[in-house]
């Protein structure tokens, strides 16, 4: 679960750094894709793990 919630906002995080590069933005998409990972993370954590079966 943890590797879960660690890997989501830097994968994410990453892209959100790449995009920027190609769109010559400074840190714009960075904070979104963190946002985004997080969120994803959390709802892969929770429906993996969290949910009563």
């Amino acid at each position: 679960m943890v590797g879960t919630l660690v890997a989501g906002p830097l994968v994410w995080g990453l892209i959100g750094m790449g995009i920027d590069h190609l769109a010559g933005t400074t840190r714009v998409f960075v904070p979104m894709g963190v946002v985004l990972g997080f969120v994803t993370s959390v709802l892969v954590v929770y429906f993996r793990y969290g949910r009563d079966s």
